[in-house]
């Protein structure tokens, strides 16, 4: 099982860019991605949703507002029951999620309190 760091630090290296130094352990090299049934590598797609809540979706129960390409999921088979989030709030979650890092070893450890952006 590969973690979030060797599939980032594969990913800069299929694409060609330069994984970031600072982060990037020298020992990681890049995973071969593995094949699905029909012959090719599987699709990976991640969905970013800020502030959003386990039964804020139809899937999960909510009846108010339709989003139907997530509310469509389960309908072709997938539905998410468990999730971690290394972060109670919005700006270190993400920055765990696309850095691979933990929050602990993170620059971004609360949403900015005064407005302004955080590198």
């Amino acid at each position: 099982m590969s973690t979030r760091r060797t599939l980032l630090a594969g990913s800069t290296a299929a694409l060609g860019l330069a994984a970031g130094a600072a982060h990037a352990a020298p020992s990681v090299t890049a995973p071969q991605p593995a094949a699905a049934p029909g012959g090719r590598p599987p699709n990976l797609v991640v969905v970013l949703a800020d502030d959003l809540g386990y039964g804020e979706l139809g899937a999960y129960g909510q009846k108010l507002i339709a989003i139907p390409r997530l509310d469509g999921f389960p309908a072709e088979g997938l539905q998410f029951t468990d999730a971690y989030s290394t972060a109670a709030v919005c700006a270190p979650s993400r920055g765990s999620l696309l850095t691979g890092l933990h929050a602990g070893h993170a620059t971004v450890r609360a949403n900015p309190s005064s407005g302004a952006r955080v590198p």
